[in-house]
Order: structure tokens, then C-alpha cells, then sequence
């Protein structure tokens, strides 16, 4: 969508966010890819420039770049998925991997596909997170299939189109999870 529309309930109106190029706390883009909110109530927009986190109390958006500058130029920041899971841990899938979000020190830990470790994850533009009921985190890439972390540990389970499972996958494109 573009820009973020909140609902008010007593008013019955709509409240419209956009990017203002000339506000550093408006939204840091437009094009709005993804939400969620976190136990605290703070509501996490993933933006196809960053993640942005609406703080109620300020009345105000916070920015974070989820990619680090390289040779002085930012990676590819879109921010496709977006979850607070059951530990109070924050999720980000974007187009360079994942980013797992500590808000306490401000900091995000880097989660990427590694040729060399079988078990990391299969690809790194991340599309779709959902935790299940067991509190399994499950991430559906674009083109790498499906992903399962194991428990307490970065390591993966790939379930893909055309493997020798029980079970697999008939696209490799996993662009939504519900569990």
C-alpha cells in the first residue's frame, strides 16, 4: 500500500501517514510492505526503505536501516515481513536475509545464506515469517522455498519443490505462511 492509514474509532476518520522528505520522523517511505506490533504496543512498518517503529506515546515514526553501508553505498533495505514472536524477539525478512531486532540494545543480528553451511538458510530474500503454535518460526523465501528454524539455534530446515520428503513443496515462491 501507500503510506500507513490508522483507524479511529471514536472519530470514525482516518489518519494518514506518508514519507515527508523534510520530517525525520514521518515514515522513512510510502511504499509500506509489511506490519506488526510488538508486547510493548509499538507498531513496526517495514518499508521498502527500512524498518520504522511508531511510537504511540511520542506520536512519532523511528527509523532503522536493517542493512549496513558497504563501500559507502546501503544495500537494498526493503523490509518484506516483520514478527514479534512469543519470546518478545523482533523478526525482519528482507531482500539481503534476516535481521533479528534486539530493541533493548538497539542493534540487529544479521541471519544470511552461507553456500557452505547446509543448514543456513536456503536464500536470502525473506518474503513471510509465521510462528506456529509450537513456537517454530517458519520463513518463506522467494525461489528457495520454505524454511524451518531449529530450535535454539540459526540453523534451518529446507523444504523445497522436488525434494525426497514425505512432504514438499510445488513452487519454490512462498510469499505467505498462516499457522
Amino acid at each position: 500500500s501507500w503510506g500507513l492509514n490508522r483507524y479511529h474509532q471514536k472519530n470514525d476518520n482516518f489518519q494518514c501517514y506518508f514519507h515527508q522528505a523534510d520530517r525525520r520522523d514521518s515514515l522513512s517511505h510510502s511504499a509500506i510492505h509489511s506490519l506488526a506490533s510488538d508486547r510493548s504496543g509499538n507498531v513496526w512498518i517495514g518499508t521498502r526503505n527500512g524498518l520504522n517503529c511508531w511510537e504511540k506515546a511520542r506520536g512519532r515514526f523511528t527509523h532503522y536501516l536493517t542493512n549496513p553501508v558497504h563501500d559507502g553505498r546501503s544495500l537494498n533495505d526493503t523490509v518484506w515481513a516483520i514478527h514479534a514472536d512469543s519470546n518478545g524477539r523482533l523478526w525482519i525478512g528482507t531482500f539481503e536475509g534476516i535481521r533479528l531486532f534486539d530493541p533493548l540494545k538497539d542493534r540487529f543480528i544479521s541471519i544470511r545464506h552461507d553456500e557452505c553451511d547446509p543448514k543456513s538458510i536456503s536464500q536470502n530474500d525473506i518474503r513471510t515469517i509465521c510462528e506456529d503454535r509450537s513456537g517454530t518460526l517458519w520463513f518463506g523465501t522467494s525461489y528457495g522455498g520454505l524454511n524451518k528454524l531449529l530450535k535454539h539455534s540459526t540453523a534451518f530446515e529446507h523444504i523445497r519443490s522436488g525434494t525426497d520428503r514425505s512432504f514438499q513443496l510445488n513452487n519454490p515462491l512462498v510469499w505467505s505462511i498462516y499457522g
